[in-house]
């Protein structure tokens, strides 16, 4: 795997996309983190490495989440990611879960009555904690139907994701 890392308000953050003919295909977006470390053990454990070029769908991918960051409105593109490692289910979830517009939020319930399943509401919450492209597939924007934010794999970043939004809940 090839990956870019690149600097944020956040934090520093990444992309492992694959190289050689599928290259350009997205892996896994890596959520900014103030920890290189962390940065680091995560681009490690999809054995990717720093790549000096990147395909051009890949530059632009980092320019535009570098400006959503940046607390501009930016679009995210959805493809071409690779979901080939989620379930049937969980492509179900993270292809609806890309609908939500920026600045607004649904519930997890939400989701699961859309997709036909409304006894799956903790299934659609297990399908977006492992969601391998954050930002692109904005599982910031489900919450609790409580009105809590629920859990997110960087804690605090889902808030702070909520109010570059807008939202105020």
């Amino acid at each position: 795997m090839n990956t870019i890392a690149f600097r944020t308000p956040f934090g520093d953050a990444a992309v492992v996309y694959k190289p050689g003919p599928d290259a350009g295909l997205v892996r896994r977006v890596i959520l900014p983190t103030m920890d290189p470390q962390v940065l680091e053990a995560e681009m490690a454990s999809y054995s990717a490495h720093l790549a000096d070029k990147h395909p051009d769908n890949i530059s632009d991918l980092v320019c535009r989440i570098q400006a959503y960051l940046n607390g501009e409105r930016a679009a995210l593109p959805i493809g071409p990611l690779d979901l080939t490692a989620c379930s049937p289910f969980q492509q179900q979830v993270l292809r609806l879960e890309y609908t939500i517009p920026y600045g607004e939020v649904r519930t997890y319930q939400w989701l699961a009555d859309r997709l036909g399943k409304p006894r799956a509401a903790r299934a659609v919450g297990n399908a977006l904690a492992r969601n391998p492209f954050p930002l692109v597939i904005p599982c910031h924007r489900c919450i609790r139907s409580d009105g809590t934010l629920g859990g997110f794999q960087r804690p605090g970043l889902k808030a702070q994701l909520l109010a570059l939004e807008g939202y105020t809940g």
